[in-house]
């Protein structure tokens, strides 16, 4: 017997013109990482549904989405593999057609009415129908977008599906857009970072190394890429190593320094730096940059902290010195008092530490220098 309920409410005609500025509301959010919710809701809406869902599959698994608000526990749930098997994942991707598609382009009746994610997951929250579009796909992941319907308003029927392949053209020139857009901030932010000459990395959500910059990977380098990782050369830092890139590529993202040293005795520092736009990973852009600075000194310094702070910002000797003393808790009177000089100087020297460093008061400075080494 077939479990579905019949139609109790009419859906309204679809408008392509009311699609497009949804979309438009969707770039925006993807290009400034903010306003998501409003603008998956806005699209959801203009598609006669409850909710949408934006999914990257790799390989027929689901490996992140964003979703409209109603749906944000429910995704949350596939990611975590609480909810059922979901069939759809292997019956959709692997037979989609170049616009969207229906539940019924891939199920019978009977199949809907038996199949677990339909009836046990889905079902008791309202939802059942679909409309969904695969929006681009490479060699290992496919980004899709899957429209939501409620259980009472009925199936998606073909006259939607034509006004809602109109409206694709645009969404899949607003994914395209987003991309490229962000993957021109990146490589800005790459130049700024290269203005040393310095090597810089570029991280993709997973930890990996997308692209590299001015980086030859010789024996000796106080890091490698293997695997599509960065390894460090001295395996006594290979643990570190991935921690510092687990923090500037997680949730939420953090700038992380950490100091190597190479197989040859010198000594540099990697500076990691997250990228704005939460976006990123979901548009399959770089969501962290490293830049590796080499050290000062070919010596093992006593202190890596205070070699990360000359490099990182370029801290002179005497500043330098300041700082070190008040992380280990000294006063600003005590610090004079350590180096033979004023208070007034002292006071001098910290001044420029906080510009440098982009701190504002004692207990700030002292919180970052805490944190530069992993």
């Amino acid at each position: 017997m077939l479990i579905l309920s019949p139609v109790l409410m009419p859906v309204s005609m679809l408008s392509v013109e009311t699609l497009n500025v949804a979309t438009n509301e969707l770039l925006g959010a993807a290009l400034i990482g903010e306003q998501w919710d409003s603008a998956l809701q806005a699209l959801a809406t203009a598609a006669g549904a409850r909710d949408v869902a934006l999914l990257r599959v790799r390989n027929h698994k689901l490996a992140d989405g964003r979703s409209s608000p109603g749906f944000v526990n429910q995704l949350e749930a596939c990611l975590n593999g609480q909810a059922p098997p979901n069939s759809r994942r292997i019956r959709v991707t692997a037979n989609a057609r170049p616009g969207f598609c229906i539940d019924q382009d891939h199920y019978s009746a009977e199949e809907l009415s038996g199949d677990p994610y339909y009836q046990e997951f889905l079902r008791p929250q309202g939802l059942f129908w679909h409309a969904s579009a695969r929006l681009a796909a490479d060699a290992t992941d496919e980004l899709w977008i899957g429209f939501k319907r409620e259980l009472r308003s009925g199936s998606y029927e073909r006259e939607d599906i034509r006004t809602l392949d109109q409206a694709l053209i645009n969404i899949k020139a607003a994914v395209r857009c987003a991309r490229g857009l962000l993957d021109a901030e990146t490589k800005g932010a790459v130049r700024l970072l290269q203005h040393r000459g310095d090597p810089v990395f570029e991280f993709d959500e997973r930890g990996h190394v997308r692209h590299t910059h001015g980086f030859a990977d010789r024996p000796g380098q106080p890091v490698h890429v293997v695997g599509g990782r960065l390894v460090a050369g001295d395996r006594r830092f290979a643990e570190r190593l991935e921690q510092a890139v687990a923090v500037a590529t997680g949730f939420p993202p953090r700038t992380a320094l950490i100091a190597l040293s190479s197989t040859t005795g010198g000594w540099s520092c990697l500076q990691l730096v997250p990228l704005q736009g939460v976006a990123r990973d979901f548009f399959r852009s770089s969501v962290a940059l490293g830049v590796l600075i080499a050290g000062a000194t070919q010596k093992a310094p006593a202190d890596l902290a205070s070699l990360v702070t000359h490099d990182i910002f370029g801290l002179t000797e005497r500043e330098l010195q300041v700082a070190a003393l008040l992380s280990k808790g000294l006063s600003i009177v005590d610090v004079a008092e350590v180096m033979n000089i004023k208070p007034g100087t002292a006071r001098i020297h910290l001044k420029r530490v906080f510009e440098k460093s982009g701190t504002r008061r004692q207990a700030e400075l002292v919180s970052l220098l805490s944190r530069l080494l992993m």
